[in-house]
């Protein structure tokens, strides 16, 4: 399964609401090669954002990321 699927059925059965971040928002990467690391949403797409840091332009699944 997808992981932003994973993440959205998790949060349906422990009753959280899934949480989309919007433009602007900080958000630290917490999988794959960027890990750790903490940018800036430019924009949102269907299933991944697209995230601004210093060496350039990243996309990201929402399930790889966290806010800050």
């Amino acid at each position: 399964m997808h992981p932003n699927h994973l993440a959205e059925l998790c949060a349906l059965q422990t009753g959280e609401p899934v949480r989309l971040l919007g433009r602007g928002m900080r958000v630290r990467i917490v999988s794959g090669e960027f890990h750790g690391r903490v940018g800036t949403v430019v924009k949102r797409g269907r299933t991944s954002y697209h995230l601004q840091l210093p060496e350039g332009r990243v996309r990201v699944a929402f399930a790889g990321t966290e806010p800050v």
